[in-house]
């Protein structure tokens, strides 16, 4: 759905809008910030009207866009008395503990808000790949057990994802999980644009200090 300019704030547009992102969010509709950033400025101006189940499963569909900064932008749009309400407050706390990469954490809170989760498909899914994109930019190699605990995968699960990594090139070596080196990964950098910000490392390094 395409959203032009005054579309934003018309409160007669706030139905429609709302429909869309709700398919959106099921995935029967192609994904668009800016739907939801139409509806969460509507929201401000009309919060009597402000539907906080629609507005926690926004959040997590914007969160499963990581590293995208689709969560930031939409969170910064409401007022702090939804924020502090549920089911909001525990998809802010969700992306907090995401956000400093304390993964363990991350999903010991997804217990607290499983049935909003449940109504966002493909949600764990999708932070689990941004969990593997972060590996591997930033490390080389990683223990089984710690790459369990990160993506909360064990036994047959854990081992079907790397049977699938494997194409990509990851190798397990005993409790030790290789994967290949690339631009980001590897000591030395040849050239400065090829350096990572410390932004998208730091949260991974914290996590991996953390779980030493």
């Amino acid at each position: 759905m395409e959203v032009r300019g005054v579309d934003r704030y018309q409160p007669e547009k706030l139905a429609v809008l709302e429909r869309n992102l709700e398919e959106q969010i099921t995935g029967t509709a192609k994904y668009s910030l800016d739907v939801a950033t139409a509806v969460f400025r509507l929201y401000q101006l009309q919060p009597s009207v402000a539907r906080k189940e629609l507005i926690a499963r926004a959040l997590l569909k914007a969160l499963s866009q990581m590293p995208q900064q689709d969560y930031r932008i939409l969170i910064h749009l409401l007022p702090e008395r939804l924020v502090a309400e549920e089911p909001v407050s525990s998809v802010v706390l969700l992306a907090q503990h995401l956000e400093a990469c304390n993964l363990q954490d991350f999903w010991a809170a997804t217990g607290s808000c499983k049935d909003t989760i449940s109504k966002v498909p493909g949600f764990q899914d999708a932070i689990r790949n941004y969990v593997l994109h972060s590996l591997s930019i930033t490390f080389q190699r990683v223990s089984l057990r710690v790459l369990g605990d990160w993506l909360k995968l064990d036994g047959s699960a854990l081992q079907q994802l790397l049977a699938d990594k494997a194409k990509a090139g990851w190798k397990v070596q005993g409790e030790v999980v290789c994967l290949p080196l690339n631009a980001f990964n590897t000591a030395v950098q040849k050239r400065k644009a090829d350096l990572i910000s410390f932004e998208a490392v730091a949260p991974v390094v914290k996590s991996s200090v953390a779980t030493a």
